[in-house]
C-alpha cells in the first residue's frame, strides 16, 4: 500500500521509553552551550594521552562541541575536525528521541577510527 504525502510527514510519536535519550541529548547540548573550557587545559582526563603522550581520536571533542554550540566553527574545527558530525548526531537524537545502531553509526565509528589513525601518524611523524 502506498503512503500518502501527509502520512510521511506526520510527527514522530514520542514513546516514553526513549525519553532518557532525549533528556541526555538535551542536557549535553545545554552543557556545551553554557560551559566555556580553556583553550589549553591544565590537565587531561584522557588516559590514552597520559599513557602515550599522543591524543586519542576523541581528544579535543569537549572544547570543539562547546565552541560549536556558541557558533565558533573555526575554533571547533581546530579542536576536532569531526565535531560537526557529533553535534549533528546529538541534535538527531534530540529530534528523533532514540539511538538506533545502524550503518550511520558504523560509518561514524569508522570515521573516528580513521581520524584517530591519521592524527596519530601525523603527530608521530612530525
Amino acid at each position: 500500500m502506498r503512503q500518502s504525502l501527509t502520512d510521511r510527514f506526520d510527527p514522530i510519536p514520542l514513546p516514553a521509553d526513549h525519553l532518557w535519550e532525549r533528556a541526555a541529548a538535551a542536557m549535553a547540548l545545554l552543557f556545551f552551550l553554557l560551559y566555556s573550557p580553556p583553550a589549553e587545559p591544565s590537565f587531561s582526563l584522557c588516559g590514552f594521552l597520559r599513557f602515550t603522550g599522543r591524543p586519542c581520536p576523541f581528544c579535543g571533542m569537549t572544547r570543539a562541541l562547546c565552541s560549536l554550540a556558541k557558533g565558533d566553527w573555526r575554533a571547533a574545527l581546530d579542536f576536532h575536525a569531526l565535531s560537526p558530525a557529533v553535534m549533528a548526531a546529538a541534535i538527531w537524537v534530540l529530534a528523533r528521541g532514540r539511538i538506533s545502531i545502524g550503518r550511520g553509526w558504523q560509518a561514524c565509528g569508522l570515521a573516528f577510527g580513521l581520524f584517530g589513525l591519521v592524527r596519530f601518524l601525523r603527530i608521530y611523524m612530525s
